[in-house]
């Protein structure tokens, strides 16, 4: 468990499927996504940390790579 890590260091690693740890309890941490009828959010399996994620207009994929936009 590295809890040093930055929220957005954590988003990155789990949107591309690495497993990461949750930085307060050590649990997996998911990726919870639109296409499962909930709101785009890594969550711990115990509710110890939630990162919700704002998407708009597609621009944290593009940045992220995601799109193939990329830019």
């Amino acid at each position: 468990m590295d809890s040093k890590m930055t929220d957005v260091e954590i988003l990155n690693r789990v949107i591309k499927g690495e497993v990461v740890h949750c930085p307060l309890c050590g649990e997996i941490l998911a990726y919870q996504t639109v296409e499962q009828g909930l709101p785009p959010a890594v969550i711990c399996p115990n509710g110890d940390y939630r990162l919700k994620i704002n998407i708009t207009s597609g621009s944290l994929l593009d940045r992220l790579g995601l799109t193939g936009k990329g830019t």
